[in-house]
């Protein structure tokens, strides 16, 4: 899970599916809600939230995908 600022629009989203499928062992990227233990510790449950299966060895690929998120223009 990766908490961010905004979640992606679903455009964002698409693209992030494609361009790192390669570091999803199964299953999507997905904006997910704040986790049940998340919302029982007051764990920063105003942030967006996107959730994926990682592989576990694409530590580069996944450096790559925060370092997208981070380049986003925001909207206005």
């Amino acid at each position: 899970m990766l908490r961010l600022e905004r979640a992606p629009t679903r455009a964002e989203l698409a693209e992030l599916r494609t361009e790192f499928d390669d570091i999803v062992v199964r299953g999507d990227i997905d904006v997910i809600e704040a986790t049940p233990a998340e919302v029982a510790d007051d764990d920063h449950v105003d942030l967006a939230r996107i959730a994926f299966r990682f592989d576990r060895r694409g530590w580069s690929r996944l450096r790559a995908m925060i370092d997208c998120l981070n380049g986003r223009p925001y909207p206005r």
